[in-house]
């Protein structure tokens, strides 16, 4: 690591030290482990659905992020049905918490509704 100067940790120590932040109700990490079930890393199998319900778990502990991949998820159908209002509401709270990326997926959404003006 550049800032302690220690080697970094291995993948499995780092699941493990991902997984003690959650028992401790991390927001970050909650969103982290949902991002470990998006990958295609072979650490953990493949699972959006199950992705969906830890970025939930993250937004209820303040995740902007969370909001941001949830906003994602329900815009483009990843692991849930397609759900613009849902999606529209999930990126509208990251937004107003200061997220670019909820902002651009909010005018995505907008330019899909042909609301130019909005976009």
């Amino acid at each position: 690591c550049p800032f302690c100067r220690e080697p970094m940790p291995s993948v499995a120590e780092m699941h493990k030290l991902t997984q003690r932040r959650i028992e401790a109700n991390d927001a970050v990490a909650w969103q982290a482990r949902g991002m470990d079930y998006t990958m295609c890393d072979g650490s953990f199998p493949q699972d959006k659905k199950k992705a969906i319900k830890l970025w939930y778990r993250a937004a209820e502990f303040g995740s902007i992020n969370a909001h941001v991949s949830l906003g994602h998820a329900y815009a483009n159908g990843e692991g849930v049905e397609v759900d613009t209002k849902k999606a529209k509401h999930h990126l509208e709270i990251a937004a107003m918490g200061g997220s670019d990326t909820a902002r651009t997926g909010l005018a995505h959404l907008e330019g899909r509704a042909r609301s130019y003006r909005r976009a």
